[in-house]
């Protein structure tokens, strides 16, 4: 499989923070249009490129959920093994730009 994905920005709720707005706000942690990633591929010989919207982000809810695991023995909110994944397609992605070309996950 071939494609790329392209997001012209980070994460928005660091500027939101910047800009005084505090996360309780239903707009909270969305992003504006104009920050929509570009997917594109080439499934069965059709060229698809499409706009992808983020999900609504907050980081407050992974910090609630990790204070449950050391404090009150809940699942931990990611394991090691998937920290270890999104680590490897990182690298992967790293790779792949140095190559200029595929690499297999």
């Amino acid at each position: 499989q071939t494609g790329s994905f392209i997001k012209p920005r980070a994460d928005v709720q660091e500027e939101m923070l910047k800009q005084g707005i505090m996360p309780g706000i239903d707009e909270w942690g969305t992003e504006p249009e104009s920050g929509e990633g570009i997917f594109h591929t080439v499934i069965n010989g059709q060229i698809v490129r499409k706009k992808i919207s983020s999900e609504q982000g907050n980081y407050y809810t992974y910090y609630d959920l990790l204070y449950q695991a050391l404090t009150e023995n809940k699942p931990m909110p990611v394991t090691s093994a998937a920290g270890r994944h999104v680590i490897h397609i990182i690298e992967k992605a790293y790779e792949s730009f140095a190559a200029k070309g595929i690499v297999e996950l």
